[in-house]
């Protein structure tokens, strides 16, 4: 006997089984041992066939034998074989026991799909496919299926966990009939991979028959190996629309909202990530490589931050690098030095400021440059004066002007060079005249002397 558990999503599908073989008799489940194969890989396929052994393990050999395989192939070849068995046992042919189940997972067309062979479907092909992305189904098969849907159903949906799905259904299931190792196979565009093959917990008062695996007679009676005895296939539908795990506020949902967990309102909960990939978290550590353009935080603490944009009210760490521009909107408060430039001292440097002027270096002369475009103040307070200013009241001369008055002072001094000095004297003869007026007499003339 046998249990296997389907877990299948849009694109993604587990299948997983146990190994135990189990005989009857008089009507009591027996263990024989752990060594029975349940799962086939066949070319894309992973399947579950059982049922008798004998029967389950000649249809599985002789499919694999074959040159040319198909699903087709394979149901014809389940049910000619189950025919040819219940002729050679004619007293196995009744409705109350089940010979023969077969369950295939594969991915077509970049989907997963589900197909059963079955008693209760009269061993025709039944196809389960899933037509939205965000829905899963939960298949089980064999012995105790009912148990073992329910199981797998609300751990997956409460944990999203597979390998706690598996381990903790077989376990809960396990008995005579289902038990030894439980491997799980793992189906999705990338390939067929072996994902678990765990040992499953067994019950203390499991009931067991040490025989040889092939000695199938005991006290003068036939035991019959058994892979499963099929109650059915059954199935449950779930949505990963709406999604619960925890209660009240310490819950995470998922919805058409998104994702969210810390808080049953999704517009309140510190953690939240919208249908468009927008995360809202309050608390969160993050580790590696973070690549954005824009990032707007109350406060920051790293080593290093890269990015054209970084909005915040705080800034901490050791070294904001860019290969952009860094625009600062507001005003910028500097504790102690700002150094342009680094150690390298071959580049120019400036600070500017926009439609007023600038304060540059000139590296190759060693030198500061100061540029205003309507002149530069220089404010004291009560006093204060103009450099390059047109304002001739209160200003700083330029050197031009210096200069210019310079020559003035200059040409001055040599025209007063020219003067007397304060101090000089000098005689003045003058002849006797009548001031043009031929009516006056001659007179005012003689010697003079002039300070």
């Amino acid at each position: 006997m046998s249990s296997v558990v389907v877990i299948q999503t849009y694109d993604r599908l587990w299948i997983g089984a146990d190994s135990a073989i189990s005989g009857t008799v008089d009507g009591n489940i027996y263990r024989l041992h752990e060594l029975g194969q349940k799962l086939f890989i066949v070319d894309d396929m992973v399947i579950f066939c059982s049922g008798t052994m004998r029967l389950a393990y000649k249809v599985m050999q002789e499919f694999m034998e074959l040159p040319v395989r198909s699903l087709d192939i394979l149901q014809k070849l389940a049910t000619d074989s189950l025919r040819d068995y219940l002729i050679q046992h004619p007293d196995q042919n009744s409705d109350d026991k089940f010979h023969l189940g077969i369950m295939i997972g594969r991915i077509e067309d970049g989907r997963t799909v589900v197909y059963s062979i079955a008693a209760e479907d009269g061993y025709q092909l039944k196809v389960r496919v899933l037509n939205d992305v965000m829905d899963f189904a939960v298949w089980t098969g064999g012995i105790r299926c009912n148990e073992a849907n329910q199981k797998a159903f609300s751990t997956f949906t409460s944990t999203l966990n597979i390998v706690d799905t598996y381990q903790q259904t077989f376990d809960h299931t396990s008995y005579e009939g289902i038990g030894g190792h439980l491997t799980v196979y793992q189906m999705d565009n990338e390939g067929i991979n072996e994902i678990m093959r765990t040992p499953i917990k067994e019950k203390l008062t499991m009931k067991r028959l040490h025989v040889p695996v092939d000695d199938i007679f005991v006290g003068g009676k036939k035991i019959e190996q058994h892979l499963v005895m099929a109650e059915t296939v059954i199935g449950q539908l779930g949505s990963f629309v709406t999604m619960e795990i925890g209660k009240d506020n310490d819950i995470t949902k998922i919805n058409t909202n998104g994702i969210s967990a810390g808080h049953a309102e999704y517009n309140s909960a510190p953690f939240r990530v919208d249908m468009k990939g927008n995360v809202i978290a309050r608390s969160i550590k993050l580790t590696g490589q973070i690549d954005d353009s824009v990032m707007n935080a109350s406060e920051i603490n790293a080593g290093t931050i890269r990015g054209s944009r970084i909005e915040g009210a705080s800034i901490i760490g050791g070294s904001i690098t860019s290969g952009t521009d860094i625009n600062v909107t507001r005003d910028v408060r500097v504790g102690n030095n700002i150094i342009l430039g680094g150690t390298n001292e071959l580049v120019a440097k400036s600070v500017d400021f926009t439609g007023a002027g600038a304060v540059y270096s000139d590296y190759l002369l060693k030198r500061m440059h100061m540029y205003g475009r309507n002149g530069i103040l220089l404010d004291g307070g009560s006093r204060s004066a103009y450099v390059g200013s047109f304002d001739e009241h209160n200003r700083i001369a330029t050197a031009s002007e210096i200069n210019a008055l310079q020559q003035q002072i200059s040409d001055l001094r040599a025209m007063l060079g020219n003067k007397a000095d304060k101090g000089h004297t000098h005689k003045l003869t003058l002849q006797s005249h009548n001031h043009g007026n031929p009516q006056n007499q001659n007179a005012g003339g003689g010697t003079f002397e002039v300070v």
